[in-house]
Protein backbone atom coordinates (compact mmCIF):
# COMPACT_ATOMS: atom_id res chain seq x y z
CA UNK A 1 0.00 0.00 0.00
CA UNK A 2 2.75 2.34 1.20
CA UNK A 3 5.97 1.14 -1.13
CA UNK A 4 9.30 0.61 0.07
CA UNK A 5 9.45 2.01 3.14
CA UNK A 6 12.19 3.22 5.42
CA UNK A 7 12.52 2.41 9.57
CA UNK A 8 10.87 5.72 10.42
CA UNK A 9 8.38 6.52 7.83
CA UNK A 10 4.76 6.85 9.43
CA UNK A 11 2.06 4.88 8.34
CA UNK A 12 -1.17 4.01 9.48
CA UNK A 13 -2.36 0.70 10.69
CA UNK A 14 -4.14 -1.60 7.84
CA UNK A 15 -3.94 -4.97 7.16
CA UNK A 16 -4.34 -6.02 3.49
CA UNK A 17 -3.38 -9.41 2.54
CA UNK A 18 -0.68 -10.21 -0.07
CA UNK A 19 -2.48 -12.78 -1.89
CA UNK A 20 -5.61 -10.52 -2.02
CA UNK A 21 -7.01 -10.55 -5.89
CA UNK A 22 -6.12 -6.95 -6.88
CA UNK A 23 -5.83 -6.59 -10.89
CA UNK A 24 -3.38 -4.16 -11.95
CA UNK A 25 -1.10 -3.59 -15.05
CA UNK A 26 1.50 -5.57 -13.43
CA UNK A 27 -0.56 -8.72 -12.20
CA UNK A 28 -3.45 -10.03 -10.55
CA UNK A 29 -2.59 -9.63 -7.09
CA UNK A 30 0.11 -7.97 -4.74
CA UNK A 31 2.54 -10.87 -5.06
CA UNK A 32 2.97 -9.93 -8.96
CA UNK A 33 2.95 -6.28 -8.49
CA UNK A 34 5.50 -5.86 -6.12
CA UNK A 35 7.87 -8.67 -6.62
CA UNK A 36 10.31 -6.74 -9.51
CA UNK A 37 10.03 -3.79 -7.55
CA UNK A 38 10.79 -5.40 -3.71
CA UNK A 39 13.61 -7.91 -5.76
CA UNK A 40 15.45 -4.68 -7.50
CA UNK A 41 15.75 -2.88 -4.41
CA UNK A 42 17.20 -5.71 -2.44
CA UNK A 43 19.57 -6.13 -4.60
CA UNK A 44 20.17 -2.95 -4.74
CA UNK A 45 21.13 -3.01 -1.08
CA UNK A 46 23.05 -5.90 -0.85
CA UNK A 47 25.65 -4.68 -3.13
CA UNK A 48 26.18 -1.95 -0.43
CA UNK A 49 26.60 -4.89 2.06
CA UNK A 50 29.99 -6.39 2.95
CA UNK A 51 28.35 -9.87 3.67
CA UNK A 52 25.96 -10.05 0.66
CA UNK A 53 22.97 -11.65 2.57
CA UNK A 54 20.25 -11.22 3.28
CA UNK A 55 18.68 -12.42 6.97
CA UNK A 56 15.21 -13.48 6.19
CA UNK A 57 12.65 -12.69 9.19
CA UNK A 58 9.73 -11.83 7.12
CA UNK A 59 6.55 -14.28 7.08
CA UNK A 60 6.39 -16.64 4.53
CA UNK A 61 3.31 -14.62 2.83
CA UNK A 62 5.20 -11.74 2.95
CA UNK A 63 8.86 -13.44 1.76
CA UNK A 64 6.57 -14.77 -1.33
CA UNK A 65 6.42 -11.83 -2.90
CA UNK A 66 10.83 -12.22 -3.63
CA UNK A 67 12.13 -13.29 -6.38
CA UNK A 68 14.53 -15.59 -4.23
CA UNK A 69 15.62 -16.67 -7.53
CA UNK A 70 16.77 -13.30 -8.96
CA UNK A 71 18.58 -11.98 -5.49
CA UNK A 72 22.17 -11.31 -6.06
CA UNK A 73 23.33 -13.21 -2.86
CA UNK A 74 23.03 -15.42 0.11
CA UNK A 75 19.32 -15.70 1.62
CA UNK A 76 19.60 -17.44 5.42
CA UNK A 77 16.20 -18.01 6.92
CA UNK A 78 16.06 -18.16 10.58
CA UNK A 79 13.38 -20.80 11.87
CA UNK A 80 11.69 -21.05 15.41
CA UNK A 81 10.57 -24.49 16.88
CA UNK A 82 9.21 -25.47 20.01
CA UNK A 83 9.28 -28.99 21.50
CA UNK A 84 5.96 -30.44 21.67
CA UNK A 85 4.61 -33.80 22.20
CA UNK A 86 8.13 -35.26 21.31
CA UNK A 87 9.30 -33.32 18.69
CA UNK A 88 9.93 -29.66 17.29
CA UNK A 89 7.40 -27.99 15.27
CA UNK A 90 7.13 -24.29 14.34
CA UNK A 91 4.28 -22.64 16.37
CA UNK A 92 2.99 -19.16 14.38
CA UNK A 93 2.31 -16.55 16.87
CA UNK A 94 5.47 -17.70 19.34
CA UNK A 95 7.50 -17.84 15.48
CA UNK A 96 6.37 -14.22 14.99
CA UNK A 97 7.17 -12.85 18.36
CA UNK A 98 10.84 -14.93 17.80
CA UNK A 99 11.04 -13.22 14.51
CA UNK A 100 10.66 -9.84 16.41
CA UNK A 101 13.21 -10.59 19.00
CA UNK A 102 15.86 -11.85 16.80
CA UNK A 103 15.45 -8.33 14.77
CA UNK A 104 15.46 -6.60 17.74
CA UNK A 105 18.99 -8.78 18.55
CA UNK A 106 20.38 -7.51 15.58
CA UNK A 107 19.57 -4.23 15.64
CA UNK A 108 21.21 -3.96 19.48
CA UNK A 109 24.34 -6.17 19.12
CA UNK A 110 24.89 -5.47 15.53
CA UNK A 111 26.72 -8.28 14.48
CA UNK A 112 30.27 -8.13 12.47
CA UNK A 113 29.68 -11.24 10.63
CA UNK A 114 26.38 -13.69 9.38
CA UNK A 115 27.51 -16.31 11.33
CA UNK A 116 27.18 -13.99 14.93
CA UNK A 117 23.27 -14.15 14.24
CA UNK A 118 23.91 -18.12 15.54
CA UNK A 119 24.40 -16.02 18.57
CA UNK A 120 20.98 -15.27 19.20
CA UNK A 121 19.56 -16.36 22.81
CA UNK A 122 16.38 -14.66 23.80
CA UNK A 123 13.42 -15.93 24.70
CA UNK A 124 14.74 -19.07 25.60
CA UNK A 125 15.91 -19.80 21.96
CA UNK A 126 19.00 -21.30 20.94
CA UNK A 127 20.65 -22.03 17.72
CA UNK A 128 20.24 -25.92 16.79
CA UNK A 129 23.13 -26.60 14.65
CA UNK A 130 21.97 -30.69 13.79
CA UNK A 131 18.64 -29.11 12.81
CA UNK A 132 20.02 -26.52 10.13
CA UNK A 133 21.05 -26.16 7.15
CA UNK A 134 23.63 -24.12 5.42
CA UNK A 135 20.71 -21.58 4.92
CA UNK A 136 18.01 -22.34 7.28
CA UNK A 137 18.74 -21.84 10.95
CA UNK A 138 17.02 -23.44 13.17
CA UNK A 139 16.76 -21.81 16.86
CA UNK A 140 14.53 -24.51 19.40
CA UNK A 141 13.46 -24.20 23.05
Amino acid sequence: MYGILRPLDLIQPYRLEMGIKFKTSAGKNLYEFWSDIITTALNKELKKQKSGTIINLASKEYFKAILSARIKGEIVTPVFKEYRNDSYKVVGILAKRARGMMCRFIIQNRPEKVRDIKLFNEGGYSFDDNRSTETEWVFTR
